[in-house]
């Protein structure tokens, strides 16, 4: 569910404000939540929207950002002494 602030605890206003004047993220410390939103909460809770897109170009995606990974992985000490070897 999008919102437009990311919601703290009242009692956390001080790492928020740091957060809202370093990061510049929208976040908010309210005291209350509009009924509204609690609405909208509730219902994206009990069925929320089906992803979209093609499972197949997710897996491709997946592969392509694990595969960087894999190449630059370090080495397990045993796998140095083969090479050396």
């Amino acid at each position: 569910m999008i919102m437009g602030y990311q919601f703290y605890p009242w009692t956390h206003k001080e790492i928020a404000d740091r957060i809202r004047e370093e990061l510049g993220l929208p976040v908010d410390t309210p005291k209350r939540i509009e009924q509204g939103t609690m609405q909208r909460f509730e219902k994206w809770i009990v069925s929320p929207p089906k992803p979209e897109g093609d499972p197949l170009k997710v897996e491709r995606f997946l592969g392509k950002m694990e595969a960087p990974f894999v190449r630059n992985r370090p080495q397990e000490p045993e796998e140095i002494g083969e090479l050396e070897s």
